[in-house]
């Protein structure tokens, strides 16, 4: 298992809380992310695994939609 930590932002971009979690890939790691994130508390979140960037997810104005960032998925 490996490490990963995920970076919960504001409607700022600033980081309010972080959080660790354990998971077998990339992959599973994004998927446990997904599902802890509550898109009412803030932006969106960075998921980093030893300072390597593995994924991001943002709220993006009007519509709110989820927009996704640059995945390292292994």
């Amino acid at each position: 298992m490996t490490e990963y930590t995920i970076s919960f932002q504001d409607f700022g971009g600033r980081v309010f809380s972080k959080a660790q979690l354990e998971a077998a890939s990339d992959k599973q790691a994004i998927s446990i992310a997904h599902r802890i994130y509550k898109s009412g508390i803030g932006q969106g979140y960075e998921i980093h695994c030893h300072g390597r960037h593995v994924h991001s997810e943002r709220l993006t104005a009007p519509n709110f939609g989820l927009t996704f960032g640059t995945t390292n998925a292994a």
